[in-house]
């Protein structure tokens, strides 16, 4: 899987024979990378909140996170799949995996360093935002390098729109645990 991702970071072009690693693997990753953010400091301190808990935290993070996962790999799968494009052959859900994986490993100990802090503008935000969006193209060229008949401008546009949808969706996810959680608590 590693080797998979560095190549991808390096805008290398895999088929989708390169992504058969392990799904328990592959979801592990998904969970750690989800747990990361619970580093920062303003995490630690809803962490020590005793109206929310660390477990409440954790179980949020690791939700949101398979949530954002999730819905990029329906949408995803779904706009590779428009103008028959792609077959349904192959695993899509290791390719997002490892198309994401090395830009996220960088990105979230860097931003909990940023948050860490205390200047406004961190030197390390502009290497945070551009990681970013170098994820993007990253993602992309993984899933015009997979799929053939995808281009890289066409894979483009999938990334963007599957990647926003699922931030919003893991955001409003993220909102209604949290009311369902305050309505148990005051009950």
């Amino acid at each position: 899987m590693f080797s998979a991702a560095l190549d991808l970071f390096l805008l290398c072009k895999l088929p989708f024979a390169q992504f058969t690693f392990s799904r328990t693997l592959s979801a592990l990753a998904i969970t750690i990378l989800s747990c990361l953010f619970m580093f920062t400091p303003s995490m630690q301190k809803h962490m020590t909140d005793p109206k929310m808990g660390a477990q409440v935290v954790v179980v949020l993070l690791i939700v949101s996170g398979w949530i954002d996962f999730i819905v990029q790999l329906v949408i995803t799968k779904w706009w590779m799949k428009r103008g028959h494009r792609w077959d349904g052959q192959g695993d899509l859900f290791n390719l997002i995996l490892a198309s994401e994986l090395l830009a996220s490993c960088l990105s979230r100990p860097l931003s909990i360093m940023i948050e860490q802090q205390s200047e406004a503008y961190s030197p390390l935000l502009f290497f945070v935002v551009s990681l970013f969006f170098y994820s993007v193209v990253v993602k992309a060229n993984a899933l015009s390098g997979a799929i053939p008949k995808a281009t890289l401008s066409y894979s483009f546009a999938g990334v963007v729109i599957a990647g926003g949808l699922a931030r919003v969706i893991a955001v409003i996810s993220e909102f209604l645990l949290l009311l369902l959680r305050e309505a148990v608590n005051t009950n």
